[in-house]
């Protein structure tokens, strides 16, 4: 996770919070980035 303005966060906790403005750095399988897209109502 990359919040603008600190430092990168590696592997963050479940219960880290998305904030606005955030940027994530995702890798795995396709499928299991298939169902992130999903459940986070992303578009690619």
């Amino acid at each position: 996770m990359k919040r603008p303005h600190q430092a990168l966060i590696l592997n963050p906790q479940s219960s880290y919070v998305l904030e606005s403005g955030d940027k994530m750095l995702v890798m795995g399988e396709v499928e299991k980035m298939q169902k992130l897209q999903r459940l986070a109502g992303w578009s690619v």
